[in-house]
């Protein structure tokens, strides 16, 4: 009994330092970042959800052929969860998934890949 009972104690121990350590490496490496870090996952969040949205268009159309249709529903299996990696180092950064100024930063647009008008095309 005292042997299982000290098994128990030191694997709790154990787990305890990997469950520790683990977390302060995921601090630290949210705490790792710099501007370049931030707009590149700014840029990146807002023309993957735009390449959602021209699949989500393709799909909401008939008659498209089968590949294209297949690529889009590629394209939206692959970005959501890249989007959703790059918004949790936003959060993490403490800064907005967007520029400060919607639609602009340092003079680039960021509203997506097209602008508006060209999606509405």
């Amino acid at each position: 009994m005292m042997r299982r009972l000290l098994r128990f104690g030191v694997a709790a121990m154990a787990m305890l330092t990997i469950l520790t350590a683990c977390n302060s490496s995921a601090r630290e490496a949210a705490q790792q970042h710099n501007q370049a870090d931030v707009t590149f996952a700014q840029h990146t969040v807002s023309r993957h959800q735009q390449a959602i949205e021209m699949s989500d268009i393709v799909l909401a159309k008939q008659g498209i052929e089968p590949r294209v249709t297949e690529l889009a529903d590629k394209i939206k299996a692959a970005q959501g969860p890249e989007i959703a990696q790059m918004e949790s180092w936003l959060s993490q950064w403490a800064v907005p998934t967007t520029p400060m100024a919607p639609g602009t930063t340092a003079g680039h647009d960021v509203s997506g890949m097209m602008s508006e008008q060209d999606m509405t095309r």
